[in-house]
């Protein structure tokens, strides 16, 4: 019942107060403190931690995300001022749970600290697109290899532009027999 009633009046918020505050370094921080301080299985904390507070990147993020999952022109994450990425090795049987503990302890954390926090999952679903996978592990040089190559011609050209944008500080080096992908290249 008090959880109904908190989600109830964190939706009206939206509605009531549509302008967002970014919030305070120092809070985020502490919400990641919380975070690390999670139980986990065999108390291995192979979690990793990753907070976006630029809302350029998140976004960027939450459209890479919204083309690998096919969902809605609009979908933004709900257009959060931060977001708390809480990761772990795959071949962790208790990845799910040690992080959803950890997550748990970040919002509860939150609200502490007068943060509203909403739970979202779909990065989990969308790791292993390419375009996700460049935005979660920034480097010099992203490779992609083949990565339109199961994608019909809106979708694709949606893809390559998401991914243009998002690396736009990167070297890219495309792996492709597709011709569309040479069209939006300087040096091949």
């Amino acid at each position: 019942m008090f959880c109904q009633q908190q989600i109830h009046s964190f939706q009206n918020y939206h509605f009531l107060y549509p302008v967002k505050q970014p919030v305070e370094q120092d809070k985020l921080e502490q919400i990641v403190t919380a975070a690390q301080w999670a139980p986990s299985g065999m108390n291995r904390q192979n979690w990793h931690f990753v907070m976006l507070s630029n809302p350029e990147r998140i976004q960027q993020l939450a459209g890479a995300v919204r083309d690998a999952l096919d969902r809605a022109e609009g979908y933004n994450f709900y257009a959060p001022t931060a977001f708390l990425i809480i990761a772990a090795d795959r071949d962790n049987r208790n990845s799910i749970l040690d992080c959803s503990a950890a997550l748990e302890n970040a919002m509860l954390a939150a609200h502490s600290l007068g943060v509203a926090s909403c739970w979202i999952n779909q990065v989990r679903d969308a790791t292993d697109d390419p375009a996700v996978r460049a935005l979660l592990r920034p480097s010099g040089i992203v490779i992609f290899d083949e990565c339109t190559s199961a994608l019909d011609a809106d979708t694709e050209r949606r893809v390559l532009a998401n991914i243009i944008e998002s690396c736009r500080q990167r070297t890219l080096i495309f792996v492709t027999h597709r011709p569309a992908v040479l069209e939006f290249w300087d040096c091949i």
